[in-house]
């Protein structure tokens, strides 16, 4: 059960010497009497609300968040600022419209990608809020990327200029955009990755963030041009909306997937979730001390469980070794046995409220 529950000293009879003085106040009580937490019930399904689903696939989840990102960013691109009617008729677009080209991008991108776990877990608030930081720091990120991109870009341009004399033909002319546009989609991934890290107040995951975000920017701005160039091909002239649609939705997907590939790749330690409201899910442990509780505050969030207090335990990392501390008033399991305080090992079980976790690192 969920609810919390009530014991009568007849109970406490039964019960183990160790939970008893638990519920007595021996271990971390709540100054007003109150012990969150519950009983470990007997049912191997006990809390089991969902499945893994795409919650065992962060890699997926983050490509296609960065893919619909693109979607908005393409619908933006050439349904709102017309980007293609001033490819078509041979104008200079105004400044104005690639800004929102390189903008409506890295701000949608980043904005996806922050919000995502969130939205997946039915935590919209948490997720608006993500969502919404997220999106002013990609405005930022593409306002950045677009000055800085635009100077690499000359600059690139012309020393190619120089030594090749430009571009005779079509191919030749990818090759060198592919050259040209790729550090100003970098800088764009990387930026976007730091974004979505540093929402976890980690400089470690921002800079992971930032490193996957990179490579996303990177292969995908490169792919940009070739997927233009064959799917223009494909189709006529005056479909070039649909070859920047498919270029973006690439280089979305890209930047998605290589953000967390970084990170499931460098992580140390985490609490994959085996029971529970977000069943599947993984928390990397990134933070030191990494704060567990309902409120979204927390590192780990295990929200709608009445069992759980704001802020209901803590994991401290002491050189190469994990503890964990249960709050005032806060009742956790490890290994199904209660504790105040406890050196985790790998593989150990953690409880708390209707959640079970296991702990793991890397051997």
């Amino acid at each position: 059960m969920n609810d919390r529950i009530r014991i009568d000293s007849r109970e406490l009879g039964r019960a183990p010497e160790a939970e008893v003085q638990q519920r007595r106040g021996g271990l971390n009580s709540a100054a007003g009497g109150e012990v969150f937490g519950q009983v470990e019930s007997t049912r191997t399904d006990a809390g089991q609300l969902g499945g893994a689903g795409i919650w065992a696939k962060p890699k997926l989840l983050y490509s296609l968040a960065g893919l619909a990102a693109a979607i908005v960013a393409s619908i933006m691109t050439d349904g709102v600022a017309g980007y293609g009617t001033y490819e078509q008729t041979g104008r200079n677009p105004p400044l104005w419209v690639p800004f929102v080209f390189m903008c409506s991008f890295s701000a949608f991108v980043t904005m996806c990608i922050a919000a995502v776990d969130d939205v997946v877990a039915s935590s919209y608030v948490r997720g608006l809020f993500f969502g919404l930081v997220g999106f002013i720091g990609g405005l930022v990120s593409g306002a950045i990327a677009l000055f800085a991109g635009g100077i690499v870009f000359n600059i690139i341009g012309t020393m190619l200029s120089d030594a090749f004399g430009g571009a005779s033909s079509r191919f030749e002319f990818t090759l060198l955009a592919m050259v040209m546009r790729a550090p100003a989609w970098l800088i764009v991934g990387a930026l976007c990755g730091a974004v979505v890290g540093g929402l976890g107040r980690s400089m470690r995951r921002a800079l992971l963030g930032a490193a996957g975000g990179a490579v996303g920017g990177l292969v995908g701005g490169m792919l940009f041009d070739p997927l233009n160039a064959l799917t223009d091909a494909m189709f006529s002239s005056g479909n070039a909306w649909f070859s920047r649609f498919i270029a973006l939705a690439v280089m979305g997907a890209a930047t998605g997937f290589a953000i967390a590939f970084a990170e499931q790749a460098a992580k140390q330690a985490w609490l994959a979730i085996e029971r529970g409201r977000l069943i599947g899910k993984q928390f990397i442990v990134y933070r030191n001390p990494t704060r567990i509780g309902a409120s979204y505050s927390n590192d780990v969030f295990l929200f709608k469980d009445a069992s759980v207090q704001p802020e209901h335990a803590r994991i401290t990392r002491r050189g190469g070794a994990y503890q964990i501390e249960a709050l005032p008033g806060a009742l956790v399991r490890v290994n199904a046995h209660p504790i105040a305080s406890k050196a985790l090992a790998s593989g150990d079980t953690v409880q708390i409220g209707e959640t079970v976790m296991r702990f793991n690192t890397k051997s």
